[in-house]
């Protein structure tokens, strides 16, 4: 894995990460249906917004139990197994894509308040009459995320100076929490950030797919995923059953004859059944 780690110890790392994408899928809802009047984050359209959850949820749940199925195919290792995890790793890319598209491209039609009259000074006396138009920042509508990170925004603000025993302090912290907000997560800032995320999230499962199908490619060359003898090109050649089990069959025979002269003798094949068989070590200790 980037030549750090095996390719065994690689794709035991995205499992655990598949295990804890889905705890924190699982986490969020859970946390947004105890405490609905501080969710920090609404996810689309109000119409769908339940929906989504808890498609997410259960997606999250399938993904711990599939995140652990593939630590225990990755030990055995078991080819099958990490077939099935390589699948289910595609359709969480698929359902991460569809998730961001119905979470980020949702817009909301924002209006402001203008004076009636525009002319200054008139437009800044007090109480002058006003009317709502279409922001002309955003005619085409603006997008639904803004609008959610705003709220979760002002909800921030809110949460780090409720427990403020002094009123003023609050206040003024209050402000100030507002302002860096406002500042620093504009909403072009935050459209930026929202796509990055699904393009760092869709890099690392594509990234998982192809080490699951190397890591496949070994166990079928009969590796390990720790230590391979042969050729890395080798690997995505057409495998040769009846060259395989000659490779095989030498490689068991290397490790009867202790001695090296050719010939298993007796004694050396009950060292190796000693060894390798824990049936016959039960016998031969009764």
């Amino acid at each position: 894995m980037l030549g750090v780690f095996s390719v065994k110890v690689g794709a035991k790392l995205m499992a655990v990460l598949v295990i804890l994408d889905g705890q924190m899928s699982v986490l969020t809802w859970v946390m947004d249906y105890r405490n609905p009047a501080s969710v920090m984050f609404r996810w689309g359209a109000p119409g769908w917004e339940a929906t989504l959850q808890n498609v997410n949820a259960a997606v999250g749940i399938c993904s711990m139990l599939a995140g652990v199925a593939a630590l225990g195919s990755c030990n055995r290792p078991d080819l099958q197994g990490l077939r099935r995890f390589k699948k289910y790793v595609l359709i969480l890319m698929v359902w991460t894509v569809s998730w961001f598209l119905l979470v980020g491209l949702p817009v909301d039609v924002t209006y402001v308040s203008v004076p009636v009259i525009r002319a200054w000074p008139v437009s800044v006396l007090p109480g002058a009459p006003h009317y709502d138009i279409v922001d002309p920042a955003w005619p085409n509508g603006k997008p639904s995320v803004c609008t959610d990170v705003s709220e979760a925004k002002q909800t921030l603000a809110k949460v780090l100076t409720e427990k403020r025993k002094n009123r003023a302090v609050a206040r003024v912290l209050h402000n100030v929490y507002e302002w860096l907000f406002h500042k620093y997560l504009r909403c072009r800032q935050v459209q930026k950030m929202f796509w990055s995320v699904m393009l760092v999230s869709l890099c690392w499962r594509a990234y998982a797919v192809y080490l699951i199908e190397h890591f496949c490619n070994v166990v079928k060359h009969g590796g390990n995923g720790k230590v391979m003898i042969g050729q890395l090109e080798d690997l995505y050649k057409p495998i040769d059953i009846q060259d395989q089990m000659k490779s095989q069959i030498e490689q068991v025979f290397n490790h009867m004859d202790t001695d090296h002269d050719g010939k298993v003798s007796l004694s050396e094949l009950r060292e190796y059944l000693k060894k390798t068989s824990s049936l016959y070590s039960d016998l031969a200790t009764a």
